[in-house]
C-alpha cells in the first residue's frame, strides 16, 4: 500500500491522475487502513451513485451549466470538509461545484493540488470561473491545525496500529511546530494544508460566501437552497480507515496554542466571532 499525503481530500479525476503516474491499484482495503487507493475506490464508488444526467441537461438548458461547470463552486479548503461538498454535488458535473472542474494542470513536484490552492494562485483555467459564485467553509484554525496533522501523520508516517505508534499529543505538537517553521520556505508543505484560509478570499476568483464548519451541514444546506439546487450535505466515507482524532487546542502544550494563534492571526481577525 502507497501511502501519499494530503490526497485522500481530493475529487476522483484528479487522485485518478496520480494513481495512473504511479500505478497503484485502487481496489477495496480489507484490512481497512489508511491509504491513498482505500480512499479512491470509496470516493468513486461514492461519485458514480451521484450523478444524475437528468438533472445536468435540465440545467445546461437553463444556463446553469455551462462548460461543464456549475454557477456555484466552492473553494476546497483542506480540511474544512470539501470532499463532502464534491461527493454531494456529484451530480451536477464529475468533480461536483469544485474548482477542479477547470482544465488546468493537476499536480505539481510539491504533490499539492492547485484545486487545493488559493484561487489567486491557480495555475490556469481562472477563466472558467468568471461571474460565477464561489463559496467556501472554514474552520478554528486550531482543530483544522490538529486535524491536518493526524492526517499527515496516519497517511504518511503510519501513526496507526501498537501502543507504541499511536498519535499523542506530545507528537503533534512536534509536528504541527516542525511543519509552520518549514512553511515559512515551503508554502506548499504538508500538501497546503497549513495555508491560512483568509488566503482562500483573495483575488478576483476568491470565496465570497462563506459557511462555518462547526454547523457545516447545516449551513450548506441553506445555502444550496439559496442558490436554487437541490442538493443535501451527506455523509463521506472516504476516509473511514483513518483513526478518529479526537484532540482539541487543550491538549496542546501552551507554546503550540500561541503559535498557532500568531501564525493564523488572519484568520482569528477576520472570523473569529464565529469561531468563539
Amino acid at each position: 500500500v502507497m501511502h501519499v499525503s494530503g490526497l485522500c481530500d481530493e475529487p476522483l479525476d484528479y487522485a485518478t491522475s496520480l494513481l495512473q503516474t504511479r500505478k497503484v491499484e485502487v481496489k477495496a482495503n480489507p484490512d481497512c487502513t489508511p491509504s491513498l487507493q482505500h480512499d479512491i475506490f470509496e470516493t468513486r464508488t461514492q461519485m458514480k451513485t451521484r450523478r444524475n444526467e437528468t438533472l445536468i441537461s435540465e440545467l445546461r438548458s437553463q444556463g446553469r451549466i455551462q462548460d461543464g461547470i456549475p454557477d456555484w463552486n466552492f473553494v476546497h479548503i483542506p480540511k474544512t470538509g470539501g470532499d463532502s461538498m464534491v461527493i454531494s454535488s456529484a451530480p451536477l458535473a464529475p468533480v461536483g461545484m469544485s474548482l477542479a472542474n477547470a482544465k488546468a494542470p493537476r499536480l505539481g513536484p510539491d504533490q499539492c493540488f492547485w484545486s487545493q490552492l488559493p484561487p489567486k494562485m491557480i495555475p490556469s483555467g481562472q477563466e472558467q470561473y468568471q461571474g460565477k459564485t464561489v463559496f467556501c467553509a472554514v474552520r478554528n484554525p486550531y482543530e483544522r491545525a490538529i486535524s491536518g496533522a493526524c492526517h499527515l501523520l496516519q497517511y504518511t508516517r503510519g501513526y496507526i496500529g501498537d501502543a507504541s505508534s499511536r498519535l499523542n499529543a506530545s507528537l503533534l505538537d512536534n509536528f504541527i511546530t516542525i511543519q509552520l517553521e518549514t512553511y515559512k520556505s515551503n508554502k506548499k508543505v504538508g500538501t497546503c494544508f497549513w495555508i491560512p484560509q483568509v488566503e482562500y478570499t483573495e483575488g478576483p476568483l476568491g470565496c465570497t460566501r462563506t459557511i462555518n464548519f462547526a454547523h457545516l451541514e447545516q449551513e450548506y444546506d441553506n445555502l444550496m437552497e439559496e442558490a436554487g439546487y437541490n442538493l443535501k450535505l451527506g455523509r463521506d466515507s472516504s476516509h473511514s480507515c483513518a483513526a478518529k482524532c479526537d484532540y482539541t487546542k487543550d491538549d496542546l502544550d501552551p507554546s503550540t496554542v500561541q503559535l498557532l494563534s500568531d501564525f493564523y492571526s488572519a484568520d482569528f481577525e477576520k472570523w473569529g466571532h464565529e469561531f468563539g
